[in-house]
C-alpha cells in the first residue's frame, strides 16, 4: 500500500506516510477514508519518500473538492504537507489554486507545506 495512516491522541490527529508511486486515485482513495476521521485536530500528509507523483488536473481538481467539502462540524484545523517541494511545487501551486479560485476558500482549517517532518509535528503541536 502506497498510503499508510497512523493516528496521534494528543492531539487527536492522522499522519499519512505516502511512499514509492502514487496516482491520483490512490489519492482519492485515501482522503474518502480520512474523511471518518470527524475529531482530528490535524493532518500531515508525508511525502518525503514518494518517488513518483502520477496526478491528472481532473483528479487534482477532485482533490481539492474532497478536501473543500469536510463538513463544517469536523475538528480539523491544519493540513500540513510535507515533501520536496521544489520537485512536485508545481503540484502544490496548481492544488492551491484549484482550492482558492476554482472552488472557493470554503475550507475551516490551514494548510502549509514543510520539507522537513519535525517542521510539522511542531507547526500542529503534534506532542512527539
Amino acid at each position: 500500500m502506497p498510503i499508510v495512516i497512523s493516528y496521534a491522541k494528543e492531539p487527536i490527529g492522522a499522519i499519512s506516510v505516502y511512499s514509492g508511486v502514487i496516482t491520483g486515485g490512490d489519492v482519492i482513495a485515501h482522503l474518502e477514508r480520512l474523511r471518518a476521521c470527524e475529531q482530528c485536530t490535524f493532518r500531515i500528509a508525508d511525502m518525503r519518500t514518494v518517488t513518483q507523483m502520477s496526478v491528472s488536473l481532473p483528479e487534482l481538481h477532485r482533490i481539492a473538492i474532497l478536501e473543500c467539502s469536510i463538513p463544517d462540524e469536523y475538528k480539523l484545523r491544519k493540513l500540513a504537507l510535507v515533501g520536496d517541494t521544489v520537485k512536485y511545487r508545481w503540484l502544490i501551486d496548481t492544488y492551491y489554486l484549484f482550492v482558492e479560485r476554482w472552488i472557493g476558500k470554503r475550507r475551516q482549517y490551514e494548510t502549509q507545506t514543510f520539507t522537513e517532518i519535525e517542521q510539522a509535528y511542531k507547526w500542529v503541536d503534534l506532542k512527539e
